[in-house]
């Protein structure tokens, strides 16, 4: 099918466009949503040609789009629609970016069914749990908890990756836990690092590592599906009378603890594998201002001495 005129049905040269510009360029995960995104558009526009591409008939997708989904989803929607129509535009195949200035519609109210993190006591109990519990399923959440690293990056690990002599973990690939396993790249650059272990945590690693090739993950062939592990969780969130969290969310948690706990945000974002402390920051904007409020009180008894 050619795509260089403008009476191309639009859904039909978005799944083109994602096919030729972004399979192989971004993660297969990532690749899947334009998928997806194609299929939703045929939907909600089948007959809507590139010609036909007003603001108002943009409006008209995007709010359809939003009367089932959240404003997260609808941002991503938009996201992946607009690169693809600015490309239109580029080829001449419109006069005009429909999405220009269009805003997000609010969509679904955000539906809060999990905590996003434990408090300090909560913590307590779920790992008095965990630890009695002394399954592989509980260990690896003791992992998370312990290291805030993602579940991916933790089944990527195998003893090579383990420096018991200098507490290190060397964080340089991940399980591709999604589609078949294998090991695949990290997330991005600047979640290749090293982060310290505390004894406790080696204690978990080396009770899981025995019988592992130096080169083989150590968890690799544990999970499928992180639904699995976050059916565990439910159960042990409730034995252990604490809020229902994800495995992610034990991520949110360690990452929460430090902060309150005075760590420096440029620390737990070193330790969390983010690029910079900007997306530490507004993540975590909230604990920051809670501790911003704490300092204010020491400077003013200090300033007032």
């Amino acid at each position: 099918m050619s795509t260089d005129n403008e009476n191309t049905l639009f859904w039909k040269y978005f799944k083109e466009w994602a096919e030729r510009e972004k399979k192989g360029v971004v993660r297969d995960v990532t690749y899947v949503k334009y998928k997806m995104n194609a299929r939703m558009i045929q939907m909600l526009a089948p007959n809507t040609k590139i010609k036909d591409l007003t603001r108002a008939e943009y409006r008209r997708i995007l709010n359809k789009y939003a009367e089932s989904h959240e404003k997260f989803t609808i941002r991503d929607f938009h996201r992946h629609m607009k690169a693809c129509i600015q490309d239109i535009c580029y080829e001449g195949l419109l006069e005009k970016d429909p999405t220009y200035k269009v805003k997000i519609p609010q969509g679904k109210p955000h539906k809060v069914t999990r905590s996003k993190y434990l408090e300090e006591d909560e913590i307590e109990r779920l790992t008095e749990v965990l630890e009695k519990d002394n399954s592989t399923y509980g260990d690896l959440c003791l992992i998370d908890l312990k290291t805030g690293m993602r579940l991916a990056e933790i089944l990527g690990i195998t003893p090579n990756d383990l420096d018991f002599s200098n507490h290190i973990i060397s964080i340089n690939k991940t399980w591709n836990y999604k589609n078949k396993g294998g090991f695949i790249p990290t997330k991005n650059a600047s979640s290749v690092r090293d982060i310290y272990m505390d004894p406790s945590t080696e204690q978990l690693w080396r009770r899981n590592m025995e019988g592992a090739g130096d080169n083989e993950a150590i968890f690799g062939s544990l999970i499928t599906y992180n639904s699995v592990v976050n059916d565990y969780l439910t159960k042990v969130c409730k034995k252990a009378k604490v809020p229902r969290i994800t495995f992610h969310g034990l991520r949110h948690t360690h990452a929460s603890y430090l902060i309150a706990q005075g760590v420096s945000i440029q620390s737990v974002a070193n330790r969390l594998g983010h690029a910079d402390t900007t997306t530490t920051q507004q993540t975590y904007i909230h604990l920051l201002k809670k501790l911003e409020m704490q300092d204010n009180k020491k400077i003013q008894e200090l300033m007032s001495k």
